[in-house]
């Protein structure tokens, strides 16, 4: 037999060898009743659960997509407005699944079966007082569930003929935990459509084809969603109930000396050369990516004329659309944040992760000699940074990807949350330099980190801190880094694609 054919013919052996055991993995778990807690819940409410949805009016201007021409044009069609979950009687360990129904006003259903509530429901990494920032910060995060028509992962039912040409454009169904409150959850229809290419072609307004045909919030009852988090966090220290009180919680997190020790071992600082830092050079301030332009092109930055370089972002505060109790933005009270404190940042320094995953994993440090803060990122790959679009991380402890799927791989780059190895769990956090406790960055007007290949090929890569609900950036760094580093992030990227 040739080589070649040889080389072939063993790849697809392992690779059908390791369906076979993801599967036999999940077979083997033997079915059981629901945690006995959940049990008690249905069975207080004769088996189902029924939760009111909010939805918003045609008119409402914010929401994360373009709007499908269907989207709330009727004052019932398409405003599902009410929810119903039945515990199934079975299931694997670790997880407690319902059969979910949304319905509209008049009747037409979309449905989610053997959905996995705990998906929805924070996981917790870490031990004793850390898991107050942990808890505190997953809840603040908006992470969502996707479910995809072409793996057949939700159905939807047209009850009047009007619902069955925008329900055949659907291709994705988006079960979200809110980042408002505590229960606070969400769901979307999203629909794709290609006719107007050509349109889109000769505009400057270049989004994806993405758009939302249907958005709806629901509230659960506390004790149900308390109920939740302890089944799916047994060694929960901290009473989940101080969540409502947000002030009161996060003074009290801030209390908390951080202690990275739990998630990393660093290995050594890998030699780099900070080439800019945007508001030292006077960069212009521009749009990093599509969700900054189009919350631009919003309004939602509304004093966007007042601001011209990174540096002015340094003199005045900046206004920006609150994200308002109901989960729509409010841009009649905005929220204001002075970044002066941003000036004495002006030093990046990366180091290396202890870690048997190739070497590329690593932790990047935002700091300055007089900064009374420190920003860390880490357990996060070189090589899954890319030039076109930036890698994301929000502040916590192993929370990204914030949008997951429903069936997720088994072993991928890109791990789901709680299928994440230990020894890589990504974190971002904000540490009080003087007493090294945790700072909440959503009271300095921060949301997340991006971070992206300016060009690999001479070994530049951008980091980005960017502002409440990701409407501008507020801190760019180009820094070059070494050689050595970065030609073990191209293989083991080669190795991935």
């Amino acid at each position: 037999m040739p080589p070649g054919v040889h080389t072939a013919l063993l790849f697809t052996l392992t690779l059908l060898l390791a369906g076979c055991y993801s599967l036999s993995w999940v077979e083997s778990q033997d079915p059981q009743p629901a945690p006995a807690a959940v049990v008690a819940l249905f069975a207080s409410t004769d088996g189902v659960v029924t939760l009111e949805l909010l939805d918003p009016n045609d008119d409402y201007q914010f929401d994360t997509a373009e709007k499908d021409p269907d989207y709330a044009r009727d004052p019932d069609l398409l405003r599902f407005r009410r929810a119903e979950l039945r515990l199934l009687d079975k299931m694997p360990a670790n997880t407690v699944l319902v059969d979910a129904r949304f319905f509209d006003g008049v009747g037409n259903v979309a449905r989610l079966e053997k959905v996995d509530l705990l998906r929805l429901v924070p996981k917790l990494d870490l031990e004793g007082e850390m898991q107050l920032p942990e808890l505190f910060l997953e809840e603040y995060t908006r992470y969502s569930v996707s479910f995809r028509r072409e793996h057949r992962e939700f159905s939807l039912e047209a009850a009047d003929p009007r619902a069955q040409a925008p329900f055949d454009r659907v291709h994705r169904m988006v079960l979200a935990n809110n980042c408002l409150d505590p229960g606070k959850w969400e769901m979307a229809l999203q629909t794709e459509d290609f006719g107007d290419f050509q349109q889109r072609l000769e505009s400057p307004l270049s989004l994806n084809q993405t758009r939302v045909l249907a958005h709806s919030w629901l509230q659960l009852d506390s004790n149900f969603y308390f109920t939740l988090l302890k089944v799916k966090n047994p060694h929960l220290e901290i009473d989940p109930s101080k969540l409502f009180d947000y002030d009161a919680m996060s003074a009290e997190a801030e209390e908390v000396v951080v202690d990275l020790d739990q998630l990393r071992r660093l290995k050594r600082e890998e030699g780099s050369k900070l080439l800019e830092v945007a508001h030292l050079s006077n960069a212009p301030l521009d749009a990093m990516n599509r969700e900054q332009y189009y919350k631009w092109d919003f309004g939602l930055f509304l004093n966007r004329d007042q601001f011209h370089t990174y540096s002015d972002l340094l003199t005045k505060p900046v206004k920006l659309a609150r994200y308002a109790d109901r989960g729509f933005y409010d841009p009649t009270h905005p929220k204001e944040f002075l970044y002066d404190w941003v000036k004495p940042l002006d030093r990046v320094t990366v180091q290396s992760i202890d870690s048997k995953r190739g070497g590329t994993f690593v932790e990047i440090t935002i700091d300055g000699e007089d900064s009374p803060y420190q920003f860390k990122v880490g357990n996060v790959d070189l090589a899954l940074f890319n030039e076109q679009q930036h890698f994301q991380v929000a502040f916590g402890f192993n929370l990204y990807p914030t949008s997951r799927r429903h069936t997720p791989s088994q072993a991928t780059t890109h791990f789901d949350q709680d299928q994440m190895p230990d020894d890589v769990k990504p974190y971002l956090v904000m540490i009080d330099k003087r007493t090294g406790r945790w700072v909440n960055h959503q009271k300095m007007g921060l949301d997340r980190i991006l971070i992206g290949w300016e060009s690999i090929d001479h070994d530049i890569l951008r980091v980005c801190l960017v502002s409440y609900e990701r409407i501008v950036p507020v801190f760019l760094a180009r820094l070059q880094l070494n050689d050595e580093l970065v030609d073990r992030a191209r293989v083991r990227r080669s190795l991935y694609s």
